[in-house]
């Protein structure tokens, strides 16, 4: 509802029509990226549900963003099909992270001297946006929602799960970190310092090129993917 202005009854009465055929075929709609007003109507949400489009008491209708909303569907199905992700996948140790993978026991062994374990209750901050640090998080299991306060709002750039890993731009440089990190589950986390990592770099110089490899290409990937979405925004 991004691009949205305006929402009268006629405009209400066709999305109802697309509602019922839709749940005719067993699928359920929801709302995300709602606008603030919608030509007079202070709360969107509210009219939405006023003029029959959302459920009284239905608290899954609506999503601030489309990533909540897709996030929410996945949660949906592997429910139905009897998959709890986070129990069934289990905690990673540290030779299992991406990076140690195939690296002999003598240097996990070392970079395990520099890693700090984590526990994160779910809603609970890993760091603010401003707070200083150098460490980079390695996620064991759980989930860990990254996002930007614009406008009085947590914008959502994206989630990191088991195997991934966040917080780079800090242990590259030193400097504050740039968003807001949230555990969205339970979660459970490596945590490695780039002060104390430095000094295992210095006795295995392959590892710490694969680190910062890893972490090299990540950043191109989510650079290419920024600059899809700013090239999407400014042809809206």
């Amino acid at each position: 509802m991004r691009h949205v202005d305006a929402l009268d009854l006629t405009a209400a009465h066709i999305l109802e029509q697309m509602l019922g055929q839709l749940h005719k075929r067993g699928a359920n709609a929801v709302f995300c990226n709602l606008p603030r007003t919608l030509a007079g109507h202070g709360d969107v949400p509210k009219y939405l549900r006023e003029v029959g489009l959302v459920a009284v008491g239905d608290d899954h209708a609506v999503f601030p963003q489309l990533s909540d909303a897709l996030a929410w569907a996945e949660d949906r199905i592997l429910r139905e099909h009897g998959t709890d992700e986070a129990s069934a996948e289990g905690v990673l140790e540290l030779a299992e992270m991406p990076m140690c993978v195939g690296r002999k026991q003598d240097t996990v062994s070392d970079l395990a001297q520099c890693v700090d374990s984590r526990r994160v209750a779910a809603g609970e901050l890993v760091f603010r946006h401003g707070d200083a640090g150098d460490e980079i998080y390695f996620v064991r299991s759980g989930t860990v929602r990254i996002s930007l306060a614009i406008e009085g709002k947590g914008l959502h750039v994206a989630s990191f799960g088991r195997g991934d890993f966040f917080g780079e731009i800090a242990f590259l440089d030193g400097g504050q970190r740039s968003a807001d990190a949230t555990a969205e589950t339970d979660t459970e986390l490596f945590v490695i310092s780039r002060r104390r990592f430095d000094a295992v770099a210095a006795m295995h110089p392959r590892l710490a090129q694969a680190m910062f490899g890893t972490i090299a290409q990540r950043l191109a990937l989510r650079l290419r993917l920024a600059d899809a979405e700013i090239i999407t925004l400014e042809e809206a």
